[in-house]
Parts: structure tokens; C-alpha cells; sequence
């Protein structure tokens, strides 16, 4: 979705896609298509990936067709609809990163899309906030009424664009270990 009416003008609008390249060796991109913004993370664990695909807020999650990650994503609680799509052959590494490319291709015929150069983030930038952790503190939706006006994001808030409420976001969800 693309209709700007219909999008979170504070909130990146990710779209994720994960590839299992093995046990214990996780790719998982994302896409705000509305953007153009790409990241894309290795990561050793499922409970990583699931952390991450909580603090990103994806709407829509892309996993290769018959692959054991659809029902163990669900098992974690992860409550992102799932869309099992071909994988395409390529370097493992990169696989996830095209499973977004040929998504975007296939559903937005209409629109060409300016993404950025990938963003390669390694989990040592920032400090990895468990979604348990982000929702406790109530750093994005208040826990009793699921707002954001009520969250400590909320009471931040004083950016004038879009792009300012973005950033603001992202500077809570991932804080810097390193300054």
C-alpha cells in the first residue's frame, strides 16, 4: 500500500522478507516502499529476527514457499501476515533483499519505485531492544489503550515533517551503544 492517505505519516511502512540460509544464519531485509528505505540484517537466531521484525513494525512479512520459517514465525507471536513467495537463486546473502525486489515489481506495476541503496546494519550499532522491552516501556503504544499519543514517543513528539517523526522513532527503537 502506497496511498499516502491510508499511511502512518510518523512510521516507516516496512516490508520484510527473511531467508533461513542454514540453521543459525538468518537474512532478513526491509523495504519501506513509500520511502525507498532499505536495511538488511544477518542475524544467528529465530528470536533475533522475530525482535526485529517487532521493533520495525512490518506490516507484511515475505517467506520462501514451503519454508519451516512461515510456522515457527508464527509459533514466536509474531502478529505480521506471512506470504510465501518463489526464492530466487542468488548469493544467500542477497536472497532476501530479492525476495523484496520481485514483491515490489510483481504488486506495484503502477508505480515506479526510487529505493535507496541497501543499508547493511549490524546489531552491534545499536542496542537490540527485545519486544517485550519496547512494549514494557511503552516507547511507541501505550499498553491500556494501544495509542501513541499515550507513549513516551508521543510525549517526544514536537517534529513539524514526516521525516522528523521518522528519525525520532527509529533514534528510540534502536539507541546507539557507541557515541
Amino acid at each position: 500500500v502506497l496511498d499516502t492517505e491510508a499511511l502512518d505519516r510518523g512510521a516507516r511502512n516496512y516490508l520484510a522478507a527473511v531467508h533461513m540460509a542454514g540453521e543459525g544464519n538468518y537474512y532478513l531485509a526491509l523495504v519501506d516502499a513509500s520511502t525507498g528505505h532499505r536495511r538488511t540484517y544477518q542475524l544467528d537466531t529465530l528470536h533475533q529476527v522475530i525482535d526485529e521484525l517487532h521493533r520495525a513494525d512490518a506490516t507484511e512479512l515475505l517467506v520462501g514457499v514451503n519454508s519451516p520459517l512461515h510456522s515457527s514465525i508464527e509459533a514466536y507471536g509474531a502478529r505480521v501476515p506471512v506470504t510465501e513467495i518463489d526464492i530466487p537463486k542468488g548469493d544467500d546473502e542477497m536472497v532476501a533483499d530479492s525476495m523484496l525486489e520481485t514483491y515490489l515489481a510483481s504488486t506495484q506495476m503502477n508505480t515506479a519505485l526510487a529505493l535507496q541503496p541497501r543499508q547493511r546494519c549490524e546489531r552491534l550499532d545499536a542496542m537490540g531492544l527485545a519486544a517485550a522491552t519496547v512494549r514494557n516501556l511503552e516507547l511507541v503504544r501505550c499498553t491500556v489503550d494501544g495509542s501513541r499519543k499515550n507513549a513516551l514517543i508521543g510525549l517526544l513528539d514536537k517534529t513539524r515533517t514526516a521525516m522528523g517523526a521518522r528519525l525520532l522513532k527509529e533514534w528510540l527503537l534502536y539507541p546507539l551503544t557507541d557515541v
